[in-house]
């Protein structure tokens, strides 16, 4: 099967550039009106939402795009659906707090959101393969410099002017810093946050951007190409994200199998190209693995592994109830003694228990499937990420996901809407 992928367009790189800025800029608001934390705390989503109001507005009115294609990029996502009425119907069960519920599901439903921004960005963009693929360079080259400010103030003034932001979010702290901010082998050593103030997040977000940039790597200037895979890698690793740097340098043979594919016959490519994928399918086997052998030389590890220990001891089928586990808990300030965390798996189990894992993990095993054949690239990619989720709960944050869920809402774009042949022409602002 020849693999597919496409880059999201002027209007998907925008996003994610205003999002960025919005993560950092309600920081320094935080600090001058501290009265306003549902502001601050909650920017980006709003902001979320007004797109894609907006987006919904502009498909309506160009009234080019049949009411039935509304639906296509949900067929694949119907999963997180039931998983909703699944913690919906638990939550009337238990009596549990509707606000909490509310934020607690967002996390977990945020994918659904960020896909469907991506279809409809796909849809109103009118650039081509060239075009996209510049703002891809734009986009990365400011990301760049916003990193490597915030990690340069982070170093010099420690960031005082953010600190209550931490504070009203439950974060702890070490002096003005949040303690995740600090690599726990190398004392004192900060890590790179960058514009979403958190290291695993952009460095999932440099994961995904890297690999896309190095698999287009054949249209872009030579220098321009080097010096942003330099500064680019550099701030991957500054990051000190195990699991980003493991997802990117899983993905990367792939990536360079399919940038530069090497002269081949048809019967070798076949087997090696199964090699790659058997490789990257049986990748969180060996991330299991290392994190057992590993646990005992690296504080960080060895809290992931006895979460994973926790949730196997004190899960249940039905689950605590939302914001009783996870970084859920820690902001509604909702920990108690058997608190699971520091894994996107056992916050599921601790608030909606084992079924709610398994509505979880089937929804995503169902979306990936029906991505593969539009864009085998961000599938892959993804399913690394939700392995690396059995060890961090914030792999499956939003700002981790938010790249490569709107460049798979492109790659949906490319299912016909109506039946046409399996041949039939991509969409004209997609061609690559």
């Amino acid at each position: 099967m020849k693999n597919r992928f496409t880059v999201p367009g002027k209007n998907a790189w925008l996003y994610l550039i205003c999002i960025a800025a919005l993560t950092t800029l309600s920081a320094v608001y935080a600090g001058y009106f501290p009265l306003h934390r549902w502001l601050y705390l909650g920017a980006k989503d709003y902001f979320s939402c007004l797109v894609a109001l907006f987006l919904g507005f502009q498909l309506w009115k160009a009234g080019t795009l049949p009411t039935a294609a509304f639906w296509k990029p949900l067929l694949g996502l119907g999963g997180f659906v039931l998983l909703a009425g699944y913690s919906l119907l638990q939550h009337v069960g238990l009596q549990g707090n509707a606000m909490e519920w509310v934020s607690s599901m967002r996390i977990w439903l945020y994918p659904v959101l960020l896909v469907w921004l991506g279809y409809a960005m796909a849809h109103l963009d009118p650039s081509n393969a060239q075009e996209r693929r510049a703002g891809l360079t734009r986009t990365l080259g400011l990301m760049a410099v916003g990193s490597l400010g915030i990690y340069g103030l982070t170093i010099a003034h420690q960031l005082e002017w953010c600190k209550l932001y931490f504070v009203v979010k439950n974060i702890c702290l070490e002096g003005p810093i949040p303690e995740q901010w600090i690599e726990p082998v190398h004392t004192g050593l900060v890590r790179m946050a960058g514009l979403f103030l958190d290291p695993v997040n952009n460095g999932h977000f440099w994961a995904w951007g890297m690999a896309l940039w190095i698999l287009h790597f054949r249209s872009l200037p030579r220098l321009v190409f080097w010096l942003m895979a330099l500064v680019g890698l550099g701030i991957l690793w500054l990051t000190y994200s195990k699991g980003a740097l493991f997802q990117f340098l899983t993905i990367l043979p792939w990536v360079l199998w399919n940038g530069m594919p090497p002269q081949f016959s048809a019967k070798n490519a076949l087997r090696f190209s199964r090699i790659l994928h058997g490789g990257i399918l049986a990748a969180p086997l060996l991330l299991i693995v290392l994190i057992i052998g590993l646990s005992p030389y690296h504080p960080g590890l060895q809290n992931h592994w006895e979460a994973i220990q926790a949730t196997v001891n004190q899960g249940t089928w039905w689950g605590e109830g939302a914001a009783n586990h996870g970084q859920i808990a820690v902001l509604s300030h909702r920990l108690g003694d058997h608190h699971l965390g520091d894994s996107a798996w056992a916050s599921i189990v601790g608030q909606f228990g084992w079924i709610g894992l398994i509505l979880w993990g089937l929804s995503w095993v169902v979306f990936l499937r029906h991505l593969y054949e539009f864009d085998s690239f961000a599938a892959l990619l993804l399913y690394l990420q939700w392995g690396i989720s059995l060890f961090s709960e914030a792999s499956m944050y939003p700002l981790s996901l938010m790249g490569v869920l709107v460049q798979a809402g492109y790659s949906l774009s490319l299912m016909p809407i109506t039946h046409a042949a399996p041949d039939a022409p991509l969409p004209q602002n997609l061609k690559s």
